[in-house]
């Protein structure tokens, strides 16, 4: 199976060392793993090291960049859409927010097939960070007691599966 990887940037953290170790897991199961990355430059230093040293082919282009930016972002959604005409990845997976929105929307419509019969929509797989875990707040005391951002959230040791739901 051929995957395409896409993150915004190789900075060392959690996110990043995870899209590493699932593309050498990927790669040493047998599959073609591509990685694309933008520039990653940062105080936190940078894995592209790392990635280079792996047995995947790692692609990195200047236009998948963190800040918002109109013209990066665009030209970053045609590379998207390149890479995916010329690869033909059986799935795209991205792994943080911007490479999350851009990565997907790059790889709908899927590029036509040179296989008949034609192929459905490419699958494609977001993985977001541990920061985007949902929990309660702590108690309102400008609220009436009852309302629902006045609850004081359950005991730190209840999992959060027993939670109750907003």
């Amino acid at each position: 199976m051929r995957i395409l990887h896409i993150i915004t940037r190789l900075i060392v953290g959690g996110a990043q060392e995870n899209t590493l170790l699932t593309c050498a897991g990927l790669q040493a199961r047998g599959h073609e793993v591509i990685l694309l990355t933008g520039p990653s430059p940062g105080p936190e230093g940078t894995l592209m090291r790392q990635a280079e040293t792996g047995s995947y082919q790692v692609i990195v282009t200047p236009h998948l960049v963190r800040a918002p930016h109109p013209w990066h972002d665009w030209q970053a959604y045609r590379q998207i859409k390149q890479l995916c005409r010329d690869l033909h990845p059986d799935v795209v997976h991205t792994h943080s927010s911007k490479a999350g929105i851009v990565g997907r929307l790059a790889a709908w419509p899927p590029p036509p097939s040179p296989l008949p019969p034609p192929r459905p929509a490419l699958p494609s797989s977001f993985t977001p960070s541990t920061a985007w875990h949902f929990t309660p707040t702590r108690t309102n005391s400008s609220m009436p007691p009852g309302s629902p951002s006045s609850a004081t959230p359950p005991d730190a040791a209840t999992p959060s599966s027993a939670w109750p739901m907003p």
